[in-house]
């Protein structure tokens, strides 16, 4: 994939990450999805600056 192609793939990547964690966060029942969201986002974000 193009530059461009890549940078929207991890910008999208880490809204799903995001809204992950606020599902985790908006019920006490899940809050194991924050720290997945969280390992998620993170990881999406290390790999971006990588580049």
């Amino acid at each position: 994939m193009s530059d461009t192609a890549d940078r929207q793939n991890d910008i999208m990547n880490m809204i799903i990450g995001l809204q992950v964690s606020l599902i985790g966060v908006a019920f006490r029942d899940f809050f194991f999805l924050f720290i997945i969201g969280a390992i998620f986002t993170l990881g999406v974000y290390t790999n971006e600056l990588r580049r």
